[in-house]
C-alpha cells in the first residue's frame, strides 16, 4: 500500500515539474515572439564574445540580415554543416554569417584554424546564453534574422539548397 502512495506522489511531482517547465517555456516564447507570428523580435538583451576580441549583442542584430549558426566543434553533423555555412557566407556578402558555440576558447581557436574560412567569425557563448535566449537545445541549429527580426530556425544537417531557400525568403 505504501509503495502505491509513493508512486502516486512521484507521479504528481512529475506532472507538476512538466507543467512548470511547459509554462516557463511558454513565457520565454511570449517574451521572444511579437504579435506577428512570422516575425520574432529579440526583446531580451544578450552578449556573446568574438573569438578574437569584441562583443556581439542584441544591438548588433537590429535592422540587419544575420545568420547565426550554433555549432560544436565536436559534433559530427556540425562538421558536415560548417563548410556549407562557409559557402553561403561567400555567396551572400550582404548577410553577416556568425558561428556561435559554448565550447572553450582553446577548442574554438583550434577549430577555426582547421576550418580555414575567412568569411565567418566565431562567437563564444561563454555563459550558455544561446540555450536560454534562442532556445537552442541541439546543434547544428541555424537562426536567420531579416532586418533584425528572427524569420527562420533550422535544426540539423540540411541541404545547402534548403538553407538558401530560407535565406532568400
Amino acid at each position: 500500500m505504501n509503495g502505491k502512495v509513493v508512486i502516486r506522489f512521484l507521479f504528481i511531482l512529475l506532472l507538476i515539474y512538466v507543467g512548470t517547465a511547459y509554462l516557463l517555456d511558454k513565457q520565454r516564447e511570449s517574451d521572444l515572439i511579437s504579435n506577428n507570428k512570422s516575425i520574432v523580435k529579440i526583446k531580451q538583451e544578450f552578449k556573446f564574445h568574438y573569438l578574437d576580441k569584441g562583443e556581439f549583442t542584441n544591438n548588433n542584430i537590429e535592422g540587419k540580415d544575420i545568420v547565426l549558426y550554433f555549432f560544436s566543434p565536436e559534433c559530427s553533423e556540425c562538421n558536415k554543416m560548417s563548410p556549407k555555412i562557409c559557402e553561403l557566407a561567400k555567396s551572400y556578402p550582404d548577410i553577416q554569417f556568425l558561428m556561435v558555440s559554448n565550447e572553450s576558447k582553446d577548442l574554438l581557436l583550434r577549430y577555426s584554424k582547421k576550418m580555414l574560412c575567412s568569411y565567418l567569425k566565431i562567437l563564444v557563448d561563454d555563459q550558455n546564453i544561446s540555450t536560454i535566449k534562442f532556445s537552442i537545445y541541439s546543434v547544428p541549429t541555424i537562426v536567420i534574422f531579416k532586418k533584425g527580426n528572427l524569420k527562420e530556425r533550422i535544426v540539423g544537417n540540411v541541404k545547402l539548397s534548403f538553407i538558401e531557400e530560407k535565406i532568400r525568403k
